[in-house]
């Protein structure tokens, strides 16, 4: 409707303007033949956007860095931001000029136009203090859309800054720094669930004050994991829905500041013990130097420190200072708790095994036989953002079948997990279709993973369950290889990088050190490159890895010295120990991405791997 009023102006305009000796029918004639020469090099100019489109292959950027809409929402922020500069940094003005970029951020933000969503949110948070609550917002906003766009190495300086600074607020007096309030993060999906665990075992590292308390008072009935939250509430974290954080916080303040002042009296009986007793040098006002400082209730605290007192998913901080995100800090987190021998914090209850034995049954698998459980991600479980914000992280089902019958052969089962907008797979003896089953529930889910003998499938939140329940896994087709995961019994083999049009694959050295090793989404690849897929070999030789290393082979299935190569590597890049790296696929591809493989052995001497070794026979 807006071109055809602006045709009609312009035709009224030239009506108006035309000699009056032009009859109307002239002036219609004139009019009708510019109209149609307007419509046809509209046609002319959509015809060849569509066979530059066609001729161009697949699309390598996001929707929005295109065309006029992006050009003319940068030419304003830069007019805005210059308007601000000259305004100063002072003022309510400036103030309502940043609240407007965020709003307009998130705005693209929810219609994936992501790269300039970071733009917006980052000019909204440029002239704001540093300790002030919306510069901890919109950082941390900006470090997960740089994520998302695969510029890891732009994103972790946000989650430093941000884990940093809550870090320092926690540390203002009076601020109750061992109560954390759980973001709603953490229960977005189901892999984020699962990673509350190295929440908990940071806390029982000594990393975090064993008095911490973790608590949400959202209405989680509805999130994922529900056995996994049952099981954190056993563990000690508080989901007190549907009270209000206030409320919690203050019960929990109150209580804090109870054992405090108990702790201080015993403090101070024995400042006045030494005193009694001609203890040199002890002064006078040690009583009122040992009273505890007050705690602030939740009204007492500044938005800030309020801000610093919320656990996120996305960073965390330690006791060194360091501010890491995510990923990072698992795998620190994680690296510790293998190498202090200390056994998973999740583990199955009698009832559980009992439940277990009748789904067993139910699903036909016997009593003595072992199972794998198998998830290949796809795109319908994500459908509505998938079709916005495609993924790599998806694979093809029909690859992985000799891998499947690998397992039988082998004398296992294979339960296929997922959800049942995936199609059915095709009949194979001793493979179980699960997902399409009367049986498919959440429950039943976190029973099969955590008693799995192993677990084959691809970056998805799924993947991240087996491990919380020590459950070794074979991760496949894993996008991007710069955040694995971090529990060491892994096998990992990922999706390389290869020049569309040639054979030739992007070096390991080159995707670890650069932001090719954190892209997980195709369009936001250089032109030119393309993920490939495993293929149906790499997937049965590393799913036959981690059978011979479960039956006691490890020294014949695993190249130790590789792994280690590679985990050098990785960590020189700024990546960090997590998953090994598949040996067969090493062997197979190695040469074709750089790595040197031939000549490397087993090493026996290891004791790390030895230990392993040991723990999976």
């Amino acid at each position: 409707m807006g071109v055809r009023a602006g045709v009609s102006r312009w035709m009224a305009r030239i009506a108006r303007r035309v000699p009056r000796r032009f009859t109307s029918v002239g002036v219609i004639l004139l009019a009708t033949t510019l109209h149609l020469q307007l419509l046809l090099r509209l046609r002319a100019r959509e015809a060849k956007l569509a066979l530059s489109r066609h001729f161009a292959g697949p699309r390598t950027k996001p929707p929005l860095e295109e065309g006029w809409t992006g050009r003319l929402l940068l030419s304003q922020l830069r007019r805005i931001e210059d308007l601000r500069g000259r305004l100063g940094e002072r003022g309510p003005l400036p103030d309502r000029i940043s609240a407007s970029l965020a709003r307009w951020a998130s705005v693209l933000s929810a219609t994936a136009r992501i790269s300039l969503a970071e733009r917006f949110f980052e000019a909204a948070a440029r002239p704001l203090p540093r300790f002030s609550e919306l510069r901890l917002r919109y950082t941390q906003t900006v470090g997960v859309l740089r994520f998302m766009q695969g510029r890891m190495r732009e994103a972790m300086p946000c989650f430093a800054e941000v884990a940093e600074t809550k870090r320092v607020l926690r540390g203002r007096r009076g601020v109750p720094r061992n109560v954390r309030i759980l973001a709603g993060t953490w229960f977005v999906a189901l892999g984020h669930v699962a990673m509350i665990d190295f929440l908990l075992k940071k806390q029982r590292l000594g990393w975090e004050e064993p008095e911490t308390v973790f608590f949400n008072t959202s209405d989680w009935r509805a999130a994922p994991g529900q056995t996994i939250l049952r099981d954190l509430a056993d563990l000690g974290v508080l989901l007190r829905w549907p009270e209000s954080a206030k409320t919690i916080f203050d019960q929990i303040v109150e209580f804090q500041s109870r054992e405090r002042t108990i702790a201080a009296d015993g403090r101070h009986r024995g400042g006045e013990s030494l005193r009694e007793n001609g203890a040199g040098g002890c002064p006078a006002a040690l009583p009122s130097v040992l009273e505890p400082r007050p705690l602030r209730t939740w009204d007492g605290l500044e938005n800030e420190e309020r801000l610093a007192l919320v656990e996120d998913f996305w960073e965390t901080s330690f006791p060194d200072g360091e501010g890491l995100p995510y990923a990072h800090a698992a795998a620190r987190i994680q690296n510790r708790w293998e190498a202090e021998h200390r056994p998973p914090l999740f583990v199955r209850r009698e009832e559980a095994d009992a439940a277990l034995a009748v789904l067993r049954r139910q699903l036909g698998i016997p009593e003595d036989a072992w199972y794998a459980c198998l998830h290949v991600r796809q795109a319908g479980f994500h459908h509505r953002w998938n079709t916005i914000w495609e993924q790599a992280r998806d694979a093809d089902i029909m690859t992985y079948l000799p891998a499947i019958r690998a397992i039988v052969d082998r004398g296992g089962y294979v339960v296929r997990m997922g959800d049942r907008s995936m199609p059915p797979l095709p009949s194979i003896d001793g493979a179980i279709d699960y997902v399409h089953s009367a049986l498919k529930c959440e429950y039943a889910d976190i029973l099969l993973l955590g008693a799995a003998r192993f677990f084959v499938g691809t970056n998805s939140g799924l993947a991240l369950v087996p491990g919380i329940y020590g459950v070794p896994c074979v991760l496949t087709n894993w996008v991007p290889i710069g955040l694995p995961h971090w529990f060491s019994r892994d096998v990992m083999i990922p999706k390389v990088l290869r020049h569309r049009g040639s054979r030739d694959l992007v070096s390991l050295d080159e995707m670890l050190g650069t932001d090719l090793g954190y892209v997980q989404n195709p369009r936001n690849l250089p032109a030119g490159l393309e993920f490939v897929d495993n293929t149906a070999e790499d997937l049965v030789a590393v799913v036959a890895q981690m059978m011979g290393e479960l039956d006691g082979e490890a020294d014949r299935v695993r190249d130790r010295a590789l792994e280690e190569a590679y985990f050098v590597a990785a960590v020189k890049h700024g990546s960090y120990r997590g998953s090994r790296i598949g040996t067969a696929f090493m062997h197979e591809h190695g040469k074709a991405l750089g790595f040197p493989t031939g000549g490397s052995q087993p090493r026996a001497d290891d004791p790390s791997s030895s230990r392993r070794a040991a723990t999976a026979s």
